[in-house]
């Protein structure tokens, strides 16, 4: 398994500023997309760098995301024991779901696929790190706007 850095990085610029986080985190911007074949073995920075993909490559088929959601929808009753095999601290390891849910919220924000908005939604019931931190903060703000722009 590969070393994964515990970061949080922002993409699109546009979107910090239209759902008001702009001010209250630290803007983090990351560029490089590495190469890994299978979603069980993704690391933090891995989907870190696909939230980055995915923003840049907004209108096009992202066949990434479509495996990702069937992944997660397949597992998601054992999605934490999978992730205690991949990551060796709980910090990490719910590091890794506040970034797959920005991941889903963001495909959903940038394909109106709604499969993504419940995925991550799901996601959001499980188990979460303090409130204070800016990847909480962010995904908490983008699902209120994106309930806003729903309705």
């Amino acid at each position: 398994m590969r070393n994964s850095k515990i970061e949080y990085d922002f993409f699109d610029k546009e979107l910090i500023e239209k759902i008001g986080v702009k001010n209250s985190v630290k803007l983090n911007f990351g560029n490089n997309l590495n190469e890994y074949s299978f979603f069980k073995n993704i690391t933090n920075l891995d989907l870190s760098l696909l939230r980055n993909y995915v923003y840049k490559n907004k209108n096009k088929d992202l066949i990434w995301c479509e495996k990702i959601i069937r992944f997660i929808e397949i597992r998601m009753s054992s999605i934490d024991e999978r992730l205690k095999l991949n990551f060796k601290t709980k910090t990490e390891r719910l590091l890794f779901k506040e970034h797959l849910i920005s991941f889903l919220l963001e495909v959903f924000y940038y394909t109106r696929d709604i499969r993504f908005l419940n995925t991550a939604l799901k996601l959001l019931k499980t188990k979460r790190l303090s409130n204070n931190l800016i990847s909480i903060a962010y995904n908490n703000a983008l699902v209120s706007f994106l309930f806003k722009k729903i309705a």
